[in-house]
């Protein structure tokens, strides 16, 4: 199976319904520290397996293997420490935030409600500003497993 394949089996949604922002972030950004954070929240939070959300991101972004893989990395393993919530690094850690599409809202990574509340949330591709691309990288990754 491919790797977008076996993500949206885990979260048992279509790519299509997934946040925007995720969209954005890993088919159009170059992969960067900050939008790899923001992807892996996501994949974490919403129970991805590490090598699952690597290949998954890698594939769909085609890009800098090795940053993506380096950074995931790092942020699994400090939000699987933060768990414990001992140490004082471990709970500013575990105040990234990302959208559960389980509970279809907001969360910590710790599992804690984002308070304010997010209400304005934006889904699919038709809400980024490239479209057309990503529905041609969903369409390449699902029958090429790669770019």
């Amino acid at each position: 199976m491919n790797p977008l394949g076996a993500v949206e089996d885990i979260l048992r949604a279509n790519v299509y319904t997934w946040p925007s922002y995720v969209l954005f972030n890993i088919f159009v950004k170059i992969p960067c520290p900050q939008s790899i954070k923001k992807v892996a929240a996501f994949m974490c939070g919403n129970g991805i397996p590490l090598d699952t959300a690597i290949e998954c991101f890698t594939a769909c972004s085609g890009k800098n293997q090795s940053l993506i893989t380096e950074t995931m990395t790092r942020w699994y393993s400090i939000w699987n420490y933060s768990s414990s919530d001992c140490h004082p690094f471990a709970r500013r850690a575990s105040k990234a935030e990302y959208y559960s599409v389980f509970h279809k809202k907001w969360l910590k990574i710790n599992g804690q409600p984002v308070i304010p509340e997010i209400t304005v949330m934006q889904f699919g591709v038709d809400a980024t500003e490239q479209p057309q691309m990503i529905a041609e990288r969903i369409e390449h990754v699902r029958t090429c497993n790669a770019w």
